[in-house]
């Protein structure tokens, strides 16, 4: 079985609404983590402790990659279901059905 070629009609409108929401949300949280963690865009060596430093720089890559799998777990399932939408009105297309109203 091939994967179907989403079209826009595959996503609601709600789908359109959150995708702006989800990737506004992922970009605010790296501003805000640039801001706090990289004033100026340089992030500032703190103590000379090089351990630390580590330590420091382990903690703000895992903050981000939380943010960026959040996003990424959300768009997802936003695929997935576009893809059972599209599934379905393919199947009523070629069986001549009546097509189906759509749900947000």
């Amino acid at each position: 079985m091939t994967t179907p070629r989403l079209t826009a009609e595959d996503f609601t409108n709600a789908d359109v609404g959150n995708l702006h929401v989800l990737v506004t949300d992922l970009l605010r949280n790296c501003r805000d983590l640039a801001a706090e963690h990289a004033p100026g865009g340089t992030w500032p060596a703190r103590d000379g402790d090089l351990i630390n430093e580590f330590e420091r720089a382990k903690h703000l890559i895992e903050t981000l990659s939380r943010s960026l799998n959040g996003t990424r777990s959300a768009l997802r399932r936003m695929d997935t279901q576009a893809r059972r939408r599209h599934i379905v009105r393919r199947t009523v297309a070629e069986r001549g059905l009546p097509a189906l109203a759509p749900a947000d």
